[in-house]
């Protein structure tokens, strides 16, 4: 279930509660990658949570795209953030 709810605390819970299969995060910093990592670890849920490896801004508007999409997976939601990795927002031959 890719869920699209707008209220944090009840997503939350969702996933503590086993309603949600899959959870992707996005992180900004290296600090924000271990708080997540040391989140995982103290919530102890089943369900299957990956930090998508991806820039924040580009990477969440493609996962979102991605999570729109009835066939949506966590898999490819995640390749779908990690995807912006490759965006170059200066043309080169311009320098």
């Amino acid at each position: 279930m890719i869920s699209h709810n707008d209220d944090t605390e009840a997503e939350g819970k969702d996933v503590t509660q086993g309603e949600i299969d899959d959870v992707v995060l996005l992180v900004d910093l290296g600090s924000a990658v271990m708080n997540a990592e040391l989140a995982i670890e103290m919530v102890a849920v089943d369900n299957a949570v990956h930090i998508a490896d991806a820039p924040v801004l580009e990477g969440t508007l493609n996962a979102a795209v991605e999570a729109s999409s009835s066939k949506a997976t966590a898999d490819s939601v995640v390749a779908a953030a990690e995807d912006a990795r490759e965006y170059s927002k200066v043309d080169q031959e311009r320098g």
